[in-house]
């Protein structure tokens, strides 16, 4: 059995390696496709590319090595000297071979395995449960007569001046400055809030034509983003959601020069449709919106306040006092 295993050991290890940097180039092309992928599906393809690709690579050594002993070559005894030689490289340098090596190793492996579990309650749990608080908070003030999004406006970027009640808004196809509500004509930000239905489980996606600014938040947490100056362009984002009602925000903002917004949204396997025709219901009038902030800083949903870098997006962890 020994000799079994040494000898296939590099084709167990150059097979594993090949199925896992192929899943990993595979689920990195299916993200930049947009593709509907579900995070189990993500875990199930690293999981098992390992498997299949040592898998495979024995499978074509055995037929490869079958090959050379029909004409009279013997590759095994060659195989089983590199099988040792690994095998002992990996037990000397790993310090598997001394009792203090391998009480290092537990230790190392419970540390670990407590730092995974930290990272996956603060990265993964922590802003889960904050995207349900958020949701949960829409639907507990949600009004459940009216159609479409509330507006208001904010007559300067920074929102230190009160903001303007605009009503609900129930289609968002403006192809200039002046078809815009509010009346202002730079420096501005419009946001709206309120509640979207979601008839399937999948991905979907939501944006449009924007010039200058859009940032769509789905339950608290940044589907697309992009605040900068600009001329006309798409600004596209995906979030995969159950089904039911769940909490929109969608911040537009103007700077300089002329303006456009056009929004679409995008259900699992479908075209791409209106905004406005989804199916779409506001908060109740004065309701606040200062527990959603609250609740987006505490699960860091959003970054706090502070100088952040660009090239680390969100600026979440690097986010400094001052």
């Amino acid at each position: 059995m020994s000799g079994f295993i040494l000898s296939r050991l590099p084709l167990w290890l150059v097979g594993a390696v090949l199925g896992l940097l192929s899943q990993a180039a595979w689920i990195q092309m299916a993200i930049a496709k947009h593709w509907d992928l579900e995070r189990g599906e993500i875990m199930l393809r690293l999981s098992l590319g390992p498997l299949i690709g040592a898998l495979a690579v024995w499978l074509l050594g055995e037929a490869l090595c079958r090959a050379a002993r029909a004409l009279g070559l013997a590759p095994w005894p060659r195989l089983q000297r590199l099988g040792r030689f690994l095998v002992g490289t990996v037990w000397e340098l790993s310090g598997l071979g001394r009792s203090s090596g391998r009480k290092a190793w537990i230790k190392g492996l419970a540390l670990a395995l407590a730092l995974g579990l930290g990272l996956g309650w603060w990265l993964v749990w922590r802003p889960a449960q904050g995207a349900e608080a958020v949701r949960s908070y829409f639907l507990a003030h949600q009004d459940e007569t009216g159609q479409g999004l509330g507006a208001r406006l904010y007559p300067q970027v920074d929102k230190v001046e009160p903001s303007q009640d605009l009503g609900l808004t129930q289609a968002w196809d403006f192809p200039d400055l002046a078809s815009l509500p509010g009346g202002r004509q730079s420096y501005f930000l419009l946001v709206w809030t309120g509640l979207i239905h979601v008839d399937q489980a999948g991905t979907h996606g939501i944006g449009g034509l924007v010039d200058d600014g859009l940032e769509v938040l789905i339950d608290g947490r940044v589907v697309a983003r992009d605040l900068t100056e600009s001329p006309p362009r798409e600004i596209w984002g995906k979030r995969r959601l159950d089904p039911g009602w769940h909490a929109i925000e969608l911040r537009y903002l103007q700077l300089a020069g002329g303006a456009t917004l056009q929004l679409w949204w995008q259900p699992p396997k479908r075209d791409r449709l209106p905004l406005g025709q989804a199916d779409l219901r506001p908060l109740k009038p004065g309701t606040s919106l200062a527990p959603v902030i609250r609740l987006r800083l505490e699960h860091g949903l959003q970054p706090r306040l502070g100088s952040t870098y660009d090239p680390f997006e969100g600026g979440r962890f690097w986010s400094l006092p001052w």
